[in-house]
């Protein structure tokens, strides 16, 4: 197992207000070597990779991405696109570190599915448990201690064998005739659909079968992108922006979801998700490049569209209401080629503003000629003027516009589906709105 040794406690104060020192660390060190790397990671982080950005585009290790279930890469090549389809030899690498398994977690994807030897995908199931994804009654499942720690994994077709290795080591070798289809585009962090939690590092594929002595000597380091069989080579350690850099021919992946750089090429990043209060003031940011280069602009989103205005390294929302919760980014250029990039989305909310109270039923059977009255509907705690207004069938209703309706003397063509919107001056653009009532003819009696 690979395991970071104890560092000094000097070490481990000076940069735990910045990073996870042993996420970072353990990507890096030897199987042999934990004080090394730690000692390579201190100088790593000294250097200046808080507040250079050539450290953050340059080849460093200790750099990945978070896969949070949601978010995967996704490139527009396929493994026949590679050569690495059908029977073909071939290997792929990856350091993983898995926060949570979920099952069929994909870690990467390639190949096709629904038929035996025609995938070949890396997966986590439960706990320490793993899979090589191969479909059918060709997967080879196997057990490997590292949850929450990282861990290096090659898998290796040499045409008529499945050799899987572990932290350099082999743990499993099955005999396979793969046929691998040439379909599916390469992933990352995401299988048929099923996504990753934890963090990946240096994916990295062959078109030949990697020998254990040479696995070895590689693992621990960043690749040039023109070593010999090397077809496609994705470090992750990009540090920031939507798209994972491919080192090889230029192959490079969307980002799909936020993306959660570690370090990020940004400062002052807010959590994904913040709480707030109505009529509070909301400040986001500021969110700035480390060591920008040249003029520097930026522009706020919400939602996805831009902000007009809104182009300073913080945004300000003053008296929010329920129209300005959303998700909010920024996008920040200058005058380099890497930029520009855009920081993570983050999800305004009001979790302790209860919306509305009614009375309404969701069913009311009446007869021909009833005067039939719904509500009053009402705001919990509202704000200002109240504002109402009732639908029929989806189409509202003139001059009804008050916290009761009353329906005299109703008719067949009033059966139908009731509700009410309601505003105040925390709701306007986005009112409350009631459940429905569907208001039918009560059935006869003999």
């Amino acid at each position: 197992m690979r395991k970071m040794n104890e560092v000094s406690c000097a070490l481990k104060r000076t940069f735990a207000e910045f990073f996870d020192y042993e996420m970072i660390a353990a990507p890096f060190q030897g199987a042999r070597s934990g004080k090394a790397a730690a000692f390579l990671a201190a100088i790593f982080l000294t250097a200046g990779l808080l507040c250079l950005p050539d450290s953050v585009y340059g080849d460093h290790p200790g750099a990945f991405l978070e896969f949070d279930g949601d978010t995967y890469v996704q490139t527009d090549v396929n493994a026949g696109d590679l050569g690495i389809a059908g029977d073909a030899a071939r290997t792929a690498e990856v350091w993983v570190n898995t926060e949570a398994f979920v099952y069929h977690g994909g870690i990467f994807s390639m190949g096709g599915l629904h038929a035996d030897g025609r995938d070949f995908s890396f997966l986590s199931i439960q706990d320490n448990h793993w899979r090589s994804q191969l479909w059918g009654g060709y997967d080879i499942n196997f057990d490997y201690q590292a949850k929450g720690e990282w861990a290096h994994f090659a898998i290796v077709y040499t045409g008529s064998e499945v050799i899987i290795y572990a932290d350099g080591e082999e743990i499993a070798r099955e005999d396979r005739e793969l046929n691998t289809a040439p379909y599916e585009p390469i992933r990352i962090g995401r299988w048929a659909g099923n996504g990753f939690e934890g963090y990946i590092a240096d994916f990295r594929l062959w078109d030949r079968a990697l020998s254990e002595e040479e696995i070895n000597a590689n693992m621990d380091r960043l690749l040039d992108g023109d070593e010999e069989g090397l077809v496609g080579y994705w470090p992750l350690n990009d540090g920031a922006g939507n798209v994972a850099r491919d080192r090889v021919a230029g192959n490079d992946g969307a980002i799909e979801g936020v993306p959660l750089w570690y370090p990020s090429y940004l400062v002052g990043e807010k959590p994904s998700s913040i709480d707030s209060s109505p009529l509070e003031t909301v400040t986001f940011g500021p969110i700035e490049l480390a060591e920008p280069e040249g003029d520097v602009s930026f522009q706020w989103f919400f939602n996805g569209e831009p902000i007009e205005g809104a182009e300073e390294s913080s945004l300000v929302l003053e008296e929010i209401t329920f129209d300005d919760l959303g998700e909010y980014h920024v996008m920040i250029d200058d005058d380099r080629e890497q930029t520009p990039v855009e920081s993570r989305r983050m999800k305004l909310n009001m979790p302790d503003a209860r919306i509305w109270e009614t009375n309404l039923d969701k069913a009311r059977n009446v007869k021909i000629g009833d005067t039939v009255e719904l509500g009053p509907a009402e705001l919990s705690d509202p704000t200002g003027d109240v504002e109402y207004q009732w639908y029929f069938n989806k189409e509202p209703i003139e001059g009804a516009t008050d916290a009761v309706l009353t329906i005299e003397d109703i008719s067949e063509e009033e059966f139908g589906m009731y509700q009410v919107k309601i505003s105040d001056d925390l709701r306007r653009r986005r009112p409350a709105v009631s459940g429905r009532v569907l208001i039918t003819l009560c059935p006869r009696t003999h």
